[in-house]
């Protein structure tokens, strides 16, 4: 198998495109009998045990499986727990994947991460201002009015509005030193305002923002592929590995360059 011929000769990642997320557009029955093999894969104990198990190879099913069955969902599931400790060679099954569709999904979990953390900053925000109104009212309710005199309502006002401003200003001056919270809108826009406002560098943003899409992708922590083979006699990718496939070509080129460079 390939998987072996892969393994004998030292690589150490493969992956398969098994079934994307355009052939849902297939006719039903043909679905149908793409999937029950899948999970009739996941399944066989003499594939996981006799052939991954002692060619000590790790399964991994990537791929947005929310579109497919809940018994292929475990079947995957089971046959990935039982390989988990291989180190031979990674065997990435995509199953319901789509290169397009997985950016999007990892600008999502980003997005919401970043609302998450927008949160919990405003969240620390309000205990910090109720920590700072807190002794003021006390000292408030110490204080005695001397006799026979009267707050006139305008100093009453100002006196409020001074003690709502202090916290105010302190919690102003916290965020001012404190991390940079980015708010939920367009990626484009928030690495725009920020370079804008001085708070980020083009650099730091390529390099924060960039590993963070990077973590979020399912093949983020492996590498690069050094090649890409597609069968058929077709010379596209069909929505295979889009941004590793891009990110790859682009480091080749910067190679070249710099091998120009040096002959030069």
């Amino acid at each position: 198998m390939v998987a072996t011929a892969c393994a004998a000769v030292g690589v150490r990642v493969l992956s398969v495109y098994a079934f994307a997320l355009n052939n849902f557009y297939r006719q039903e029955d043909e679905i149908c009998c793409l999937l029950d093999l899948a999970e009739t894969l996941f399944r066989d104990p003499t594939w996981i045990q006799g052939f991954l198990m002692s060619e000590d190879i790790r399964l991994v099913v990537v791929g947005d499986l929310s579109f497919v069955g809940p018994k292929l969902r475990a079947a995957a599931a089971a046959a990935a727990a039982a390989t988990q400790n291989n180190k031979r060679l990674l065997l990435r099954i995509c199953v319901a994947y789509g290169g397009r569709h997985e950016v999007h999904r990892a600008i999502c979990r980003q997005q919401q991460q970043q609302q998450q953390q927008q949160q919990q900053h405003n969240e620390q925000q309000q205990q910090q201002q109720q920590q700072l109104v807190a002794p003021q009212q006390q000292d408030c309710c110490r204080t005695t009015p001397e006799p026979h005199s009267a707050v006139p309502p305008a100093a009453a006002e100002a006196a409020a509005a001074a003690a709502a401003a202090t916290p105010a200003a302190a919690a102003a001056a916290a965020n001012v030193s404190s991390a940079l919270q980015l708010p939920a809108e367009g990626f484009c826009q928030r690495l725009r305002s920020a370079q804008i406002e001085g708070k980020w560098k083009p650099d730091k943003i390529t390099s924060e923002l960039g590993c963070a899409f990077w973590r979020e992708l399912q093949g983020g922590d492996c590498p690069l592929p050094s090649i890409l083979i597609r069968t058929s006699g077709e010379a596209r990718l069909s929505d295979f590995l889009l941004c590793e496939v891009q990110q790859q070509q682009q480091q080749q080129q910067q190679q070249q360059q710099q091998q120009q460079q040096k002959h030069q």
